[in-house]
């Protein structure tokens, strides 16, 4: 039987820089090193290694797209750890933004927090997938959205003008007259494309479609 690797800050790097690990193998690993972070004293030679574990694991679970599990794990932190400094605490607010869908802090927590080595190459995967389930989401969704939701929505930063430009890059149609965009809608079955034409409307919330953002960063 393989000896039980211990939790250090060069396993943990290794660990989250392993692009063939699935996000479910990585929570898995992740989870087997719970026992050992349990015994460690909130110490200042333990602290950083304490906020890298728990961070990187928040950040597995969300990859694994379990925020139920990921308010459980934040509820079992050490007492004392969360101020332990600021990249536990972005990671705090992460998790608490993305529970309540609060779009605008996502980004501005993924796009400007500077993550340390261990854990930036997790917030990276995860911007790239949470961008990419939002924009795949919002393209499904809407029939047509103002370009201010767009941004809302997307995380796009700039002028209207500078949003309009990228998305109609992507293929979508932006009305002048309208004033809003028409996203171009992915490829679906004939199933899901009917799905999609009855609960689309124009411009709507998207945080009032609950069904279908439930789970947002599933996997």
């Amino acid at each position: 039987m393989a000896a039980q690797p211990q939790l250090t800050t060069e396993y943990l790097q290794e660990l989250n820089n392993n692009t063939e690990l699935t996000s479910s193998e990585l929570v898995d690993r992740l989870s087997d090193l719970e026992a050992q972070a349990n015994v460690l004293q909130l110490s200042p030679e333990n602290i950083e290694l304490l906020a890298s574990y728990y961070g990187s694991y928040l950040f597995a679970l969300f990859l694994d797209g379990d925020l139920n599990e990921a308010r459980f794990l934040h509820q079992r932190f050490p007492e004392g750890l969360s101020n332990s400094g600021p990249i536990l605490r972005s990671v705090e607010d992460l998790l608490r933004s993305l529970y309540t869908k609060q779009y605008s802090d996502i980004y501005r927590l993924l796009t400007h927090t500077q993550w340390t080595q261990t854990v930036a190459p997790l917030a990276q995967r995860f911007r790239e997938r949470f961008s990419t389930k939002t924009y795949q989401l919002v393209s499904k969704t809407f029939v047509t959205i103002t370009p201010e939701s767009a941004a809302h929505y997307l995380g796009l930063e700039g002028s209207n003008e500078e949003v309009i430009e990228s998305l109609v890059g992507k293929g979508w149609t932006w009305d002048a007259e309208a004033g809003v965009l028409k996203p171009k809608k992915p490829e679906a079955s004939e199933t899901e494309a009917a799905t999609f034409r009855t609960s689309a409307s124009s411009d709507v919330r998207l945080g009032e479609l609950v069904e279908l953002i439930a789970h947002l960063t599933q996997s």
